[in-house]
């Protein structure tokens, strides 16, 4: 899907049905976000190339299941420097045994969930970026915490996490626990 300038593609999949794309999702030199809506699953299970507006998320769950089916589904990224942001602010961040890069973990509101639906552990490596609000991190999932190429980079754990991974925290970066 090529959506030109910039854009934001919502995806709205119901209650109890599935649905699956394997494409990518490209903007050219635009910027795009990518909506999960509705109570269904939405599998990504291609490479996107698609990226935010500077400090913006690039993928939000505003309900329902996201699920992680390619390890650049959620988009390209460059070590310290660029990712794309994701806010899980209901629903369900399902990482799928795949170990993806971003920008920034957030939420708002009552919070979502990223978990893990696989036995074989996630990586989430994220460059963090002062986020002051996140959803509850459940299942087999390890966190590497890098930072920016220029500025502060951190990011903050909040609510009450069950993950059963470890945490890596290169220098430069920093991790707030609530």
């Amino acid at each position: 899907i090529d959506l030109g300038p910039v854009a934001t593609l919502t995806t709205n999949v119901a209650d109890g049905q599935s649905a699956s794309y394997g494409g990518g999702i490209a903007n050219g030199a635009a910027t795009v976000s990518l909506v999960k809506t509705g109570a269904g699953t939405q599998i990504l299970s291609g490479p996107s190339g698609f990226a935010a507006i500077s400090n913006a998320a690039a993928v939000t769950v505003s309900g329902g299941v996201l699920q992680v089916g390619h390890v650049q589904a959620l988009g390209a990224w460059n070590l310290g420097t660029n990712g794309n942001n994701v806010s899980v602010n209901t629903g369900l961040l399902d990482l799928n045994g795949f170990s993806p890069n971003i920008g920034w973990l957030a939420s708002s509101g009552a919070g979502g969930t990223v978990t893990n639906s696989q036995a074989i552990p996630s990586t989430l490596t994220m460059v963090g970026r002062g986020v002051t609000t996140s959803p509850i991190i459940r299942g087999n999932i390890n966190l590497v915490l890098v930072p920016q190429t220029t500025g502060n980079a951190w990011q903050t754990l909040n609510f009450t996490n069950d993950f059963t991974g470890w945490i890596q925290i290169n220098s430069g970066a920093n991790l707030s626990l609530w």
